[in-house]
């Protein structure tokens, strides 16, 4: 075993997250989203709740902070909030810029992301695409 590893991330998202470079994106995605059918490489997170994979991943991941927005999100139709707003604010905390896509912009973001983890978060539009800084 390594220290201070969250123990929801499996061996296989840890070496995905090291062979990231600086400006690659992953998507922490609901268990809905057609993740084989649109990426080559997914990675099973089956029942491990969206915010506790946010909250480990961003534990051992930076931020790309010099990106205009660090986090992309579903834009809800109708205008209102992202699915998981209030939890995924509190867990990458102030100063993270966030886009909205609507859903197909979205799924067309995802091919050239660099992994896509499946969760177990069943809320309709709560995938997220997360992009890498560079630790300095």
């Amino acid at each position: 075993m390594l220290r201070h590893i969250p123990r929801v991330l499996s061996p296989d998202l840890v070496k995905a997250l090291m062979e990231m470079g600086e400006g690659d994106e992953i998507v922490l995605a609901e268990a809905n989203l057609p993740a084989h059918s649109i990426h080559h490489q997914v990675i099973r997170a089956d029942g491990v709740p969206m915010t506790t994979l946010l909250e480990a991943v961003l534990h051992l991941m930076p931020l790309d902070e010099t990106a205009e927005e660090q986090v992309v999100l579903i834009e809800p139709e109708g205008g209102d909030r992202p699915a998981g707003w209030e939890k995924y604010t509190a867990v990458w905390g102030e100063g993270v810029e966030v886009e909205l896509l609507p859903r197909p912009a979205f799924y067309e973001n995802l091919v050239g992301t660099a992994v896509v983890v499946v969760t177990g978060e069943t809320a309709r539009d709560s995938s997220i695409i997360l992009r890498k800084g560079a630790l300095v």
